[in-house]
């Protein structure tokens, strides 16, 4: 595939602004829960961090994004995956949506209790506090794991700008409720505020292949970025 040239990347750009309240209806139907489809974040996530331990990066920690992040069950699984593994140091997590509703959950990290079935009972009682309210079955996530977090409103058809590189981005929902040319304009984007081999994790049916994208295969939803940017 041929580099965009600027008319056609401008249109591509319109292509998201149609498709992007189709984006919002479905994800704000679907249900989510912690460690939903965990085991295979989770082996991503640790062959991400323990490449980017070996590569002995001096930086102060492992910055990772999870866009379209919803209410933020997905962002705080990834940080208590990142909590308990032993390759990780310090690192912040940034979760984005364009849903502010969405992101006063996260913020919140108040969640019916029943969301949290499939997180293992060790874990549970590690990263979750029950309500103490007779008669609420709700949870919250400790503050001690809150204070990593920040959450961002970002419309991803508009310039946008992040303060600093991350390390590790998730992309697990977003990029299949677009068509394949809007998803390589996305990725674009995404990948710019992405470090030199850093790690970009896509939906396991994701295929990035084919596309114009500073991105190496690693395995199944798992890129690497480039060391040279083809853009």
């Amino acid at each position: 595939m041929q580099d965009l040239d600027q008319k056609e990347y401008i249109e591509r750009l319109k292509g998201i602004q149609v498709e992007l309240p189709h984006l919002l209806d479905a994800v704000a139907e679907k249900e989510r829960r912690f460690f939903e489809a965990v085991s295979s974040l989770e082996d991503r996530l640790d062959k991400s961090v323990h490449s980017l331990a070996a590569s002995g990066t001096d930086k102060s920690g492992v910055g990772v994004w999870v866009i379209g992040c919803g209410p933020g069950e997905e962002a705080y699984t990834a940080g208590i995956l990142l909590q308990e593994n032993p390759d990780v140091g310090d690192f912040y997590v940034l979760g984005s949506d364009i849903s502010e509703n969405s992101l006063e959950v996260a913020r919140r990290a108040v969640y019916p209790a029943e969301k949290t079935a499939n997180v293992p009972l060790e874990l549970k009682k590690k990263y979750f506090l029950k309500s103490k309210q007779q008669g609420e079955s709700l949870v919250r996530v400790i503050p001690e794991l809150r204070r990593r977090f920040s959450f961002r409103q970002i419309n991803y058809a508009r310039d946008f700008a992040l303060r600093e590189e991350m390390d590790i981005i998730i992309c697990r929902d977003t990029l299949a409720y677009f068509q394949p040319p809007v998803q390589e304009v996305l990725i674009r984007k995404f990948c710019s505020f992405l470090t030199c081999g850093g790690f970009f994790l896509s939906g396991m049916h994701d295929d990035l292949s084919r596309m114009r994208v500073p991105l190496d295969r690693v395995g199944a939803g798992i890129y690497r970025r480039q060391e040279v940017d083809g853009q």
